[in-house]
Parts: C-alpha cells; structure tokens; sequence
C-alpha cells in the first residue's frame, strides 16, 4: 500500500505529483494498492477513482 500526493496539474517545481504522471508510473493491476491525499482543486475524487486508485480518507 502507498500513499500519494496528488495533483490536477503537471508542471516543473510541483512537489506533488500530477495524477498524469501516476498513470504513467503504476501499472493498472496495481493502482487499487494507491491512496491519493493532499489533492488540490484541480483534481476530483472521481477522476482519481476512475483511473483505479484510491482516495484516502484523510486527504485534506
């Protein structure tokens, strides 16, 4: 299990990591053992879910 910083946007200098990049890191198989927290306002939970991972309880 892991959690994960999340994001709407992608760009240099983000210290958290843009839910683009971690499609492109964690293969599909795995994405249910993700927890996204910490998300902004570019980000919905649904869009997160949609992709296979999980959005932590405890994220705000």
């Amino acid at each position: 299990m892991a959690y994960q910083d999340t994001c709407g946007l992608n760009y240099e200098g983000n210290v958290h990591l843009s839910l683009k990049k971690l499609c492109e890191a964690i293969p599909k198989e795995f994405r249910n053992k993700v927890f996204c927290m910490h998300l902004d306002e570019n980000i919905t939970e649904e869009e997160i879910k949609n992709e296979g991972f999980n959005v932590s309880v405890l994220y705000k």
